[in-house]
């Protein structure tokens, strides 16, 4: 999800993960129809959404789900 939402293309996910474009492509749909997300600001607005801490540090280190 990182690599998609950096804007990485299917082909150089594949390539760097050592797995097939295919792959990647039912990767991102099954990502996509699991978070409900429609497209792909969406989805990033959900990322960010799940690292708010609340506090006064907006965001959590990633990774970690801590400030």
């Amino acid at each position: 999800m990182e690599m998609i939402l950096a804007g990485y293309p299917n082909k150089n996910i594949a390539a760097d993960l050592g797995i097939s474009q295919r792959t990647v492509e039912a990767h991102r749909a099954a990502i996509m129809d699991k978070t409900g997300a429609a497209s792909l600001p969406a989805l990033a607005r959900l990322a960010l959404a799940a690292t708010w801490t609340g506090d006064d540090t907006p965001f959590a280190e990633p990774g970690t789900g801590r400030p």
